[in-house]
């Protein structure tokens, strides 16, 4: 259980680092370019929903960590059809 909870804290911290330099570095006129007609800009600048995010990459996280990361083998059909079902 700690090993799954580091790594879904690691995760957590990866995603926002890799968004942080591809949305704000890399990608961001690209993005301003063909979507910025979907953003909320005030005072010049982009309003970020941070808890939004933080839910996106806490499930992210977490799939990675359960559908991936974890082992793959299971012990019965029934438990098979309830990752299934979550995946």
């Amino acid at each position: 259980m700690k090993k799954a909870l580091f790594s879904i804290v690691t995760h957590l911290v990866l995603f926002g680092v890799f968004d942080a330099v591809w949305w704000g570095w890399l990608a961001n006129a690209f993005f301003m370019e063909t979507m910025g007609h979907l953003v909320v800009i005030e005072n010049g600048a982009l309003q970020i929903k941070a808890l939004s995010g933080l839910f996106v990459y806490l499930v992210m996280s977490s799939s990675l960590e359960f559908f991936v990361l974890a082992d793959p083998r299971t012990t019965s059909l029934k438990k098979a059809f309830g990752h299934g079902a979550l995946f």
